[in-house]
């Protein structure tokens, strides 16, 4: 018969090789009503602790950035984690938060494991051994165990140089997106930070809108790998774009996540009732992210008694999705709750290709499916209707502190006669003297588009070269839209300054909330989601975003205000029948056309 004492070292052994079996039969914290109780792992914590365990299992360093919309209990498991790797390994641990109120919590935590490592809650469950404290050592910042080289140490991102005189090989940097010295102390944390199988680096936070450090580092990670989870939480992660990868593996824990979150029917009557009067972000969710009806009869409850009804709260607490954390918790230029609700319900991927004239004697313009090409198409042209073209050329600007990918060239093309839909949209790397062909050709295969080309660096070149090659009177000039109408010059092409960019923003932003434009294309819906306003006033992408996009699809809009009345020497019927004038609102200021097209 084994007795107690084998029985307590064949424990410890499983401790040190298994993480998971020490923090779960011998780590103790407070439950919700203030409880001592074993530290039972669910699902969120599960997972982040087996993406961890993947890391080391590949023999790479562990790097994970976790993004969360509420609070699930990773800090805890975090430092949980932490502590089993300095018992077992005997490595320095270095916690970092934005507070000192959070810095001592988090390290309470590590104090609480210790106090109860010998005293099983569970009478089947051997005891295990507890070190003595090393003398002198432990204090509300640090912890050291006697016979120990290594400590676990807290501290608070205000100091700058915080990390410089430590070598630590487990960092857990808490709430990141909320530190006053973000990326400087980031630095210098990382550095200290050997990359080599063993170590460890987490992120965990709830997003600050667009911060200086924990989302650009979140974004170049989330961008450029993908993390799935099979039906046992398995990990299936694969890095889509190398080149831009950071070597973080990006989790984000959401609402529909919660094992909280769903709540019961009464019946199945009540059952059936309830499914009859789901909404269309509801199917969204059942549909995007396999939520259950009681998940999503609990997300109603938490919304009306935790939300206060309010979907920018439930955005910000109970998200989905990054995005919905992100943009929530930032100060968008645009109506967030009615982008998302758009791009629900309008996002295609539609048909790469390009476009070439044929071999026939009428040199007709024919679309080619090219999964290589620049041209997206979602609709094809249709006759008798008129289109116009936003065009705003790429300057190849890099986005020197979070080095993102350089802007581009987009021409966003719409259909005035179906609400402004998005029917096509070219996007890419194109210089302004390579844009002129192919902008010239989808314009003449959207029934000779009208075009509204930016004015500003590299696209005055654009509108001076389109000049040359494409009808002046289907080209916008300065002075087509009524505040300008009493300009000595004619320029082509709309010019961006301090004074215009608010009407030309503002357009747009007005559009959107009266449902006068349709969007297909995802990558226009991101920009608009990261626009945000300056604190100092006037507009901008979000750090690590560019605004290519939005600029494109609002010169369409300026272009459906101010698209003129071009008669066919064809046709005999009236203008009306072709171009549709617009009229004048006496309740709206002069610069305003009302009604918008």
């Amino acid at each position: 018969m084994i007795n107690r004492g084998d029985l307590s070292a064949i424990e410890e052994n499983l401790c040190k090789d298994d993480p998971l079996w020490m923090i779960e039969r011998h780590f103790v914290i407070h439950n919700k009503i203030g409880q001592l109780q074993l530290l039972r792992l669910r699902q969120a914590q599960k997972r982040a602790h087996n993406v961890l365990q993947y890391c080391h299992d590949k023999g790479v360093p562990a790097r994970l950035i976790n993004s969360k919309s509420r609070k699930k209990g990773l800090s805890t498991y975090y430092c949980a984690y932490a502590f089993h790797q300095y018992l077992t390994r005997d490595v320095n641990v270095m916690i970092i938060a934005h507070l000192k109120s959070l810095s001592e919590t988090l390290m309470s935590y590590v104090h609480r494991f210790y106090e109860y490592l010998d005293q099983p809650f569970d009478p089947s469950i051997p005891p295990i051994r507890k070190p003595d404290l090393h003398k002198g050592t432990s204090s509300k910042d640090t912890f050291r165990l006697d016979g120990y080289q290594a400590r676990i140490w807290v501290g608070t991102a205000k100091d700058i140089y915080a990390g410089t005189g430590e070598t630590p090989q487990i960092l857990l940097a808490s709430e990141a997106a909320k530190w006053d010295t973000g990326a400087e102390t980031a630095i210098s944390l990382l550095q200290s930070v050997a990359m080599k199988p063993g170590t460890t680096v987490i992120y965990e936070c709830t997003f600050n809108g667009e911060d200086a450090l924990f989302f650009p580092e979140w974004k170049k990670a989330y961008d450029n790998s993908r993390l799935r989870f099979d039906d046992k939480d398995n990990v299936i992660f694969e890095v889509t774009r190398p080149e831009k990868w950071n070597h973080f593996v990006p989790y984000f824990t959401g609402a529909g996540d919660d094992p909280d979150v769903p709540v019961p029917f009464l019946s199945d009557a009540d059952k059936a009732r309830f499914e009859t009067s789901l909404t269309e972000q509801e199917k969204v969710w059942m549909g995007k992210f396999g939520m259950s009806l009681e998940a999503i009869n609990g997300m109603r409850a938490i919304f009306a008694a935790q939300c206060r009804g309010r979907d920018d709260i439930r955005r910000q607490e109970y998200a989905m999705t990054p995005e919905e954390a992100v943009v929530a918790s930032g100060d968008s230029r645009f109506n967030v709750e009615k982008i998302l609700a758009l791009r629900d319900k309008y996002v295609e991927d539609g048909e790469r290709g390009t476009l070439q004239h044929s071999t026939r004697w009428d040199k007709k313009i024919l679309f080619n499916k090219d999964i290589g090409g620049d041209l997206i198409r979602y609709r094809q042209p249709k006759p008798n209707h008129r289109y116009v073209i936003g065009v705003d050329t790429a300057e190849g600007k890099y986005d020197e502190k979070y080095g993102n990918d350089p802007d581009s060239t987009v021409a966003s093309v719409h259909d005035l006669d179906e609400n402004m839909e998005q029917v096509a949209v070219i996007y890419g790397r194109i210089s302004s003297e390579n844009i002129i062909a192919p902008l010239k050709m989808l314009a003449e295969y959207y029934n000779t588009a009208f075009v509204v080309i930016e004015n500003n660096s590299t696209g005055t070149h654009t509108c001076i070269e389109m000049a040359k090659v494409y009808p002046r009177e289907h080209l916008y000039h300065s002075g087509d839209i009524v505040h300008e109408k009493f300009r000595t010059t004619r320029e082509i092409g709309w010019k961006t300054t301090v004074a215009t960019k608010g009407r030309l923003i503002g357009w747009l932003a007005e559009a959107i909330e009266e449902n006068a434009v349709t969007v297909h294309c995802d990558k226009t819906f991101e920009e608009l989601l990261h626009y945000k306003k300056k604190p100092g006033g006037g507009t901008e992408a979000a750090p690590g975003y560019h605004d290519d996009h939005t600029i494109a699809i609002a010169l369409a809009v300026v272009g459906a205000k101010s698209r003129p009345v071009i008669l066919d020497k064809r046709q005999t019927d009236s203008i009306e029948r072709y171009y549709q004038l617009p009229k004048q609102s006496p309740k709206r200021p002069e610069h305003d056309l009302g009604g918008y097209y």
